[in-house]
């Protein structure tokens, strides 16, 4: 796990309010007292654990798990990982979640799943997928399939990156990897949990 550390200085009538690992959302003044909304965030890029912090009972995930491998036996590229977007899910403070991040597949081989937690996201097909190089849009951000090269499909674009080029692409970000006479791996899988205290 990666834990994305911010550092948020907010001037105010009465000095400095400094917040460490998160970012102020807003903040409201009483007197002399500064109340603060603060949003934390944490990357999962391998298998982990997240231990729920006192006082959260929902994140909101950002999630998919690895993607397809290009085939070297036809023309199609694979597809990427499933994948939620923005989906909350409900925790008990004090939990230990068990996660695992999907790995994307070899040439030919499906990509495997992404958990937290009873959550079951399903590594994506090797070698079904047609892709021409169309843009997706994601919690991640905007990513294109891979592109067709020749008679050879890209991969399928995923949650966090751009399916393989065809010929054999590699993919990223959950995404499938291009097809072609040694075809493209598929993008490993990744979660992003969001909290607020």
């Amino acid at each position: 796990m990666s834990l994305l550390i911010n550092t948020v200085t907010i001037p105010q009538r009465y000095g400095l309010l400094r917040v460490l690992g998160a970012t102020v959302d807003k903040f409201i003044m009483e007197s002399e007292t500064v109340w603060s909304v603060s949003s934390y965030r944490a990357v999962y890029l391998s298998d982990g654990i997240f231990i729920v912090p006192e006082g959260v009972t929902t994140v909101v995930l950002c999630a998919c798990a690895g993607g397809g491998g290009g085939s070297t036996v036809d023309t199609k590229g694979g597809s990427a990982g499933d994948i939620v977007s923005e989906l909350g899910v409900a925790v008990s403070p004090g939990d230990s979640v068990i996660i695992t991040i999907g790995v994307g597949g070899i040439e030919d081989a499906p990509g495997t799943d992404t958990t937290f937690g009873g959550l079951v996201l399903t590594g994506g097909a090797q070698g079904n997928y047609e892709g021409e190089g169309s843009p997706s849009t994601s919690c991640g951000g905007t990513f294109n399939d891979g592109a067709k090269v020749g008679v050879y499909f890209g991969g399928q674009a995923g949650l966090f990156g751009h399916g393989g080029t065809g010929e054999g692409g590699n993919s990223s970000g959950g995404g499938g990897g291009g097809s072609g006479v040694s075809g493209g791996t598929g993008g490993n899988g990744r979660i992003v949990l969001n909290w607020k205290l």
